[in-house]
């Protein structure tokens, strides 16, 4: 699917899902403040990786889908895999542990066995800490043969878009489920089958 049509797509997605989803209320505790936080922080860098996409600003675009990822497992793991003691040593400034020691405690959890966040890591973890670090493939997209020109592939960039609102339906569908939200759940199901059932 062309760059153009994916951001429409996206933005589409972005604009209804946030209507559903801002004001939603959860029960305060400081499990669930900390999961829907890092869960909101997700959907804020997707809204994010848009925005740049858009704009063509692609670099910092494709830099974003890491941390989005990262919040996402973290929202997850932190309310349904996290113990007491890892939810306080958090909020009081430590980190959790690796992202893959995270990612294996998620995928135990019902609907996770399908192992699909092992598969992303395994797949573009390399690509990923490449554009978050300013490696060879970052250079290489702000060069041509002869002279300093974006170069960035625009499939590449759709693939990212795409993905991009499918870690944000996720996270969507994690805040419902912590919300027990079956409306919000139902209506990002709903949404994200309207605009993407057609997509290949």
């Amino acid at each position: 699917m062309a760059l153009t049509e994916q951001i429409a797509k996206a933005v589409e997605w972005l604009n209804e899902s946030n209507a559903f989803i801002d004001g939603a209320s959860v029960t305060t505790t400081n499990r669930a403040r900390l999961s829907v936080g890092l869960l909101h922080l997700s959907l804020e860098h997707q809204r994010g990786i848009i925005a740049l996409a858009d704009n063509q600003i692609f670099g910092p675009a494709l830099t974003l889908f890491r941390p989005q990822f990262e919040a996402y497992v973290r929202g997850v793991w932190f309310h349904w895999c996290a113990s007491d003691q890892q939810v306080s040593s958090f909020l009081e400034g430590n980190e959790p542990d690796r992202i893959q020691v995270l990612i294996d405690a998620v995928e135990k959890l019902e609907g996770h066995e399908g192992k699909a966040l092992s598969k992303i890591k395994a797949d573009v973890w390399k690509t990923l800490n490449d554009y978050t670090h300013g490696g060879a493939i970052q250079v290489k997209a702000r060069n041509t043969k002869d002279e300093i020109s974006d170069n960035h592939n625009p499939d590449h960039i759709a693939g990212v878009v795409q993905a991009s609102v499918g870690l944000a339906y996720s996270a969507g569908a994690a805040i419902a489920k912590i919300a027990d939200n079956a409306e919000l759940a139902n209506n990002l199901m709903a949404l994200h089958k309207r605009i993407y059932a057609s997509a290949p």
